[in-house]
């Protein structure tokens, strides 16, 4: 038979009313250029669907199967019309195990897996970075025709690679699984039996893969099923009309952006593209191309173009906002420790040089700090006031009108307010002023010991004791 190569153009309609005309990267997508027929299935290592169609071949010792429905006679076991059953489109299908023998065997007395594969060679590599829509139909054999399948599975995947991907025939394990992640995998079990399930997905080229191969990626274990009759071989399935096509989402995933930090009093904006083919959907509801993000949280969107929906999402975290206490007045000679609230792991840098966690200062001056974390750069400032403080506190005073220490005085209270308050033995508040100022004299107290508390709200600092008055 002449061989020809199939090229399908595929219209695809979304709720935007436009249409995409691409070429299926498939040579032969549907079998239907064949090198010859023959009646029964491929039961040998050392046969191949190759010898029966074009393009196509069994990378495995496993055989894989080409069924017909014209050409052979109806009692071959490969004919379709023995089981009432039709190719999903033309005369022609394939045919494979997803899990051979009983699963029971594998999972549970831990025989070998036996898995059957189809790999064909695109008509061209896959460009990096652009997506793809793949989609191929399958059907489960039924189990009530006979011994060939008895039960059903899911994992029906395909598998791009840049080399051909196979198992020389002979080996010990030509006819065990590929274990590879599928760029597009069905994970649900296909139990219908007579009509047609179409798998499909879209994914980004992360190599410019030129091979597709198609089977169960995974082992036994990995794999669900339903077992309808122990004395079948496992879970066998159809395969027809296989479509690799390029889409017009050109950049997936949607955002260059991935896991970031958002920098306080900043805000991130993000922009798709603005086209009439393609529709978006954000985590709230929101359908422009165009969002921004001012708070901490989990951000997602949904592009929908032709037959494409791919999902995308990132998480935002908000950077700890760098701040020093505010503005202080110290007591001389008693230093002071500057400590700001930070992102963890941040390089701090100092106005005077010093680098670390926290700056010890002494002297009046305006302070400023700078961090440097991987995402953000902050600073803060804060300005020192140093004075002086109560320096020698009299424990007696004599306000005899004599001019010599008459009045209960403080040293170094002039430059702040300082509050006073005086107690008598039984805790009663015999004086009190708000900025004193060296004035009280006792009034007209009787002589005796009294308590005080000298207090300034501005430094944060208390100072307690007692005072003799004597007359």
């Amino acid at each position: 038979m002449a061989v020809f190569r199939l090229l399908i153009c595929v219209f695809i309609t979304v709720a935007s009313q436009f249409r995409l005309c691409a070429q299926n990267l498939v040579p032969n997508s549907s079998f239907e250029s064949i090198r010859r027929t023959h009646c029964g299935g491929i039961f040998s290592p050392l046969d191949n669907i190759k010898n029966y169609v074009y393009d196509w071949v069994a990378p495995t010792g496993g055989t894989s199967d080409i069924h017909f429905v014209t050409g052979i006679a109806d009692t071959c076991t490969n004919n379709l019309s023995r089981y009432s059953f039709q190719p999903h489109t033309g005369n022609v299908c394939a045919g494979l195990y997803t899990l051979g023998n009983s699963p029971r065997l594998s999972v549970i007395s831990g025989a070998q897996p036996y898995r059957e594969y189809i790999q064909v060679k695109l008509t061209s590599p896959l460009t990096v970075g652009r997506t793809y829509y793949v989609e191929f139909y399958v059907s489960p054999f039924d189990v009530n025709f006979g011994s060939i399948a008895s039960c059903y599975s899911n994992n029906l995947g395909a598998y791009f690679s840049v080399d051909s991907i196979y198992k020389p025939v002979g080996n010990t394990n030509q006819f065990s699984e590929f274990l590879y992640l599928p760029q597009i995998n069905e994970s649900r079990i296909v139990s219908e039996t007579g009509r047609w399930h179409k798998v499909s997905g879209c994914f980004q080229a992360k190599e410019a893969y030129q091979f597709l191969t198609i089977g169960n990626f995974f082992s036994d274990q990995q794999t669900s099923y339903i077992e309808v009759d122990r004395r079948g071989r496992g879970a066998y399935y159809f395969i027809d009309d296989v479509l690799v096509t390029e889409t017009n989402l050109t950049n997936y995933p949607l955002f260059s952006l991935r896991d970031t930090i958002l920098c306080p009093a900043r805000s991130i904006d993000l922009s798709l593209p603005d086209d009439s083919q393609t529709q978006y959907r954000w985590q709230d509801g929101s359908t422009a191309p165009t969002y921004t993000i001012r708070q901490a949280g989990l951000y997602s969107v949904t592009a929908t173009s032709g037959l494409c929906t791919l999902t995308d999402s990132f998480r935002v975290a908000q950077e700890v906002t760098l701040r020093l206490p505010a503005d202080t007045t110290l007591c001389r000679g008693i230093p002071f420790a500057i400590t700001p609230t930070s992102a963890p792991n941040t390089t701090l840098l100092w106005s005077n040089g010093f680098q670390g966690s926290t700056l010890s200062v002494a002297e009046s001056g305006l302070y400023w700090v700078r961090s440097e974390s991987a995402a953000c750069r902050q600073a803060d400032s804060i300005r020192i006031r140093v004075v002086d403080c109560p320096g020698n506190i009299p424990n007696v005073f004599t306000p005899n009108s004599d001019g010599v220490n008459e009045t209960f005085f403080i040293e170094g209270i002039s430059l702040l307010p300082w509050r006073l308050e005086v107690f008598n033995r039984w805790g009663g508040r015999v004086y009190r002023s708000e900025a004193y100022r060296n004035e009280w004299t006792g009034d007209d107290l009787p002589a005796g010991t009294y308590y005080y508390v000298l207090s300034s709200a501005q430094i944060d600092r208390q100072y307690k004791g007692w005072v003799q008055l004597i007359r």
